[in-house]
């Protein structure tokens, strides 16, 4: 694990060549005799029609010759640069080299430009350039370049060198280890790749994506294999791939034929960590006094090797991989992660608890298993130990863990365990939280338009996130933690002020790192994009930051998770008046993460639950089109608008224009004119056939007529229904406001549903035709027309069914669906249509009374 405080140190010293730097670095010669030289094609004049690249491979040949104490490794490049952006970028030849144990011959550096060669290899252009290009990391390697920048270089030259270098690191003890791609990001011309091998060592081979097969032929005590393509057009990488995913096709050569046998080797790396000072046989003896049981011995162990030995590696040749004795650590008090591993298992053997130092990959994680076993790929070192039975491994370079042994155990998939029984890499046990890493928890206050909202935001960080916010909040002062905080959150909120310094807790035991956070918002409420209203946004920011964009479809390779991640975030608001949104929930999942955003109401809260959870480290080439689509959903989901409480004295005067909903209005204007004009022409139809007129009672006490008896009930019924009508209607206009229309109706809208706009048109259209068509028949009644029993049982049945179809439609609406009582409303109102319908077809007064 690598952790950085400095600024990159890119040039450490620039030596002058004929010092004894440069001349331990490289030589100038010729190629050595077991070398096939290859000639780089220069008739063609561009590889691919369709490239883009303004660099072109004419030529990139390898070989390697192994013997049995050496190993040369030979390269010849050619390419042509295109254009001035090439000649910029690629008009220098860069050589990196380990002084300690290798050294580099020059062969030949060379322009081509219109057939005729032009020499470079000029001693006195040559820079021997000392760089630490790990120091970020707080490594020393002692690599330096060799740098030749060359001269005259113009659009259309060709740029060809060829180079040996012959030494490996005696870490690997003779081991041979190499890849090599068969394509490029750039197209090119021929490719080749040969190995001299000795006949009786095993080699190991395993190809990556890729059907070509080698030559083979045996030459004396030696086996030479050659891989070779031609004319490759170059390959065009997608976005945000997995750190382990190797784009190109390609050959693994290795001549280990088992993980055992690297960790027989990395054992020896381990097998002298020398003598136990008297220093730690002191620690050792304390931690054991105050520590009662394994558990927290071990976890006073990792601490120490954590956080008092501090991190910085010497990796100049062996000691790239094998560790510095115990006592020269604890004397300079600072170590790498082999150094800090081989203390911490020599504290934990001391305190007589099982430990062993283990090797994994940072880039390769648990996708290691699916190489050829290698020393090369292992770029960390860690401790398993033994505790009660149970396994835990250890990262000794993590700063600022706490907890339980479970919440620190490390996280590189699989690992390589050094003296253990077996043949393969040991999975690591993914260790889920309990709970999510990280939960917040907004809070807003909000008033009307043109006042200030309050935020406050409550933060707890378990597990990984702990240990990264912990880190990021250790040594920065207050004011400037309170400045940086302020500035993450102006962006989806300008102008937002800080009311107080944030406040942090941290309760080491449990690993729960908790923030507070005040802040006021000044213009929370703002005019819509559209122009139509004011709206406010609950923007849970964390998550828009971690949720990442989607990117183009149509990929042919893994697209990269940020694995693993777990947030839940809630919001809630706070408005006097209430609330009149719809609760939803929404589910979204794929194979690599999950989402689930619900709306909820609780009195006058407005309740926002988020939780974002990731589930794998990619996702495969073929479910990344699906994949995307869902991702573009949970980011519409994030945001969440909410429109601002009326204005009082809007509502009462009216005089706000931007509320009015021109559409709305003009629907409405032209359905009163149509149902009025319906209505005078049924006032002048001619009459129904029905009722039929006076009808001779059988007895003369049985004559009825006039508005008496169940007219009256009749009469007053129908006398207040239009204005019953009216004071609905009023009571819904809010619903038909701009700003509110557009949060019910539009697809982007806070609380949009399918069904809103039908159901608030079916409602505007019927009542205004009832009220219209109700005022006829108050005319009808006292006129005593023959109209008005027909229409009465019309409009009755007509109301009836509008409000059923109503109901049914609201109940799919979840804001407003339907409760028990209002059903039973609607049911009432159903049996008493039916009576008063009844009534008009059996009443004698009825048929007596509208005759005119």
């Amino acid at each position: 694990m690598r952790f950085s405080v400095q600024p990159r140190l890119v040039l450490l010293l620039l030596l002058a060549p004929g010092t004894l730097t440069g001349q331990q670095a490289y030589r100038i010669g010729d190629p050595a005799p077991w070398i096939k030289p290859m000639h780089a094609d220069l008739a063609v004049t561009q590889l691919e029609a369709s490239a883009t690249s303004s660099f072109e491979l004419l030529l990139l040949d390898h070989q390697q010759a192994v013997g049995a104490t050496t190993l040369e490794r030979y390269k010849h490049i050619a390419y042509r640069l295109r254009d001035e952006g090439a000649v910029e970028d690629n008009s220098q030849v860069e050589i990196s080299v380990d002084p300690s144990y290798e050294q580099v011959t020059l062969h030949a550096v060379a322009l081509i430009r219109d057939g005729r060669t032009i020499d470079q290899l000029k001693p006195e252009r040559i820079r021997v350039v000392k760089r630490e290009s790990e120091l970020d990391y707080h490594i020393f390697d002692g690599t330096v370049s060799l740098i030749l920048v060359l001269e005259d270089v113009k659009p259309g030259d060709v740029i060809e060198y060829s180079y040996t270098r012959r030494g490996d690191n005696p870490v690997f003890a003779g081991h041979y280890m190499s890849t090599f791609s068969l394509q490029q990001s750039v197209p090119v011309r021929q490719s080749s790749f040969r190995l001299l091998w000795p006949s009786d060592r095993p080699l190991f081979i395993r190809r990556h994506e890729t059907t070509v097969e080698p030559t083979i032929t045996t030459v004396g005590a030696r086996r030479e294999y050659i891989w070779s393509v031609q004319d490759v057009p170059a390959k065009l990488l997608d976005d945000d791939l997995p750190e382990w995913y190797d784009a190109f096709p390609g050959v693994q050569l290795s001549d280990f034929g088992s993980w055992s046998e690297v960790a027989a080797w990395g054992n020896a790396l381990f097998a002298s960590p020398g003598p136990i000072p008297p220093t730690l046989q002191t620690r050792l003896a304390s931690i054991r006094a105050a520590n009662p049981t394994k558990e927290f011995q071990v976890l006073a162990a990792l601490r120490y090797a954590q956080d008092e030995v501090r991190y910085l590696g010497v990796e100049i040749g062996v000691n790239s991989h094998q560790p510095f004795p115990i006592a020269t650590v604890l004397k300079r008090g600072y170590g790498d992660c082999k150094d800090k591993a081989q203390l911490l298992v020599t504290m934990l053997l001391g305190l007589g608890i099982p430990a062993r130092p283990a090797l994994v990959s940072t880039t390769y994680g648990s996708h290691l298993a699916d190489l050829q076993p290698t020393a090369a790929m292992f770029d960390h070192a860690i401790v398993r130990a033994e505790v009660d039975g149970h396994e835990y491994w250890l990262d000794p370079t993590a700063l600022y863990q706490r907890g339980s042994l479970e919440s620190v155990s490390a996280q590189f998939g699989v690992g390589l365990v050094l003296e253990a029984p077996g043949d393969s890499l040991v999975p690591m046990p993914w260790v889920a939280a309990a709970e999510p890493v990280t939960e917040i928890a907004v809070t807003f206050e909000l008033g009307g338009l043109g006042k200030p909202a309050t935020m406050r935001i409550e933060t707890d960080y378990r597990g990984s996130a702990a240990v990264t916010n912990r880190e990021r909040l250790r040594g920065v002062s207050p004011e400037k933690l309170q400045r940086s905080y302020t500035e993450y959150y102006a962006e989806g909120y300008p102008g937002i002020k800080s009311e107080a310094v944030p406040v942090s807790e941290d309760n080491e035991a449990t690993n729960l790192l908790h923030t507070s956070e005040r802040y006021t918002i000044p213009a929370f409420w703002h005019e819509a994009v559209s122009g139509k209203g004011s709206l406010g946004t609950l923007d849970p920011v964390e998550l828009d930051r971690i949720i990442p964009s989607p990117g183009a479809s149509g990929r042919t390779m893994p697209l990269a998770i940020d694995y693993p991640s777990h947030v839940r975030y809630t919001i809630t608001a706070h408005l006097a008046e209430g609330w009149a949104i719809a609760p939803s929930t929404d589910s979204i999942a794929t194979p690599a993460m999950r989402f689930v955003r619900s709306v909820e109401m609780d009195g006058k809260n407005l309740i926002l639950r988020y939780e974002y959870e990731t589930l794998a480290d990619h996702v495969e080439p073929a479910a990344t089109a699906s994949h995307l689509e869902q991702l573009s959903r949970m980011r519409r989901l994030l945001a969440f608008s909410v429109t601002p409480p009326r204005d009082p004295d809007a509502s009462v005067t009216g005089t706000d224009p931007r509320e009015i909903n021109w559409p709305i209005a003009l629907v409405a204007l032209f359905t009163t004119g149509l149902a009025t004009l319906g209505a005078v022409r049924l006032s002048r139809a001619p009459p129904p056939g029905w009722p039929r007129g006076p009808v001779e009672p059988a007895l003369p006490e049985l004559a009825l007529n006039g508005l008496g008896g169940w007219l009256i009930l009749v009469g007053v019924g129908i006398l207040i229904a239009p204005f019953k009508m009216l004071f609905e209607m009023a009571k819904t206009l809010p619903s038909y406001g701009a700003s509110t229309w557009a949060s019910l109706t539009t697809t982007d809208g806070v609380s949009y549903h399918y069904l809103y706009a039908p159901t608030l048109l079916l409602e505007l259209v019927t009542n205004i035709v009832f009220v219209v068509f109700g005022i006829l028949l108050i005319w009808l009644f006292f006129s005593r027309k023959r109209w008005f029993p027909a229409l009465f049982v019309l409009l009755t049945i007509t109301h009836v069914a509008v409000i059923w179809g109503d109901a049914l439609l609201a109940r799919a609406i979840p804001a407003v669906e339907s409760r028990g009582g209002e059903w039973t409303s609607h049911l009432r109102d159903f049996l008493a249509g039916l009576l008063w319908v009844g009534y008009m077809f059996r009443s004698r007064r009825v048929q007596q009374t509208f005759v005119r």
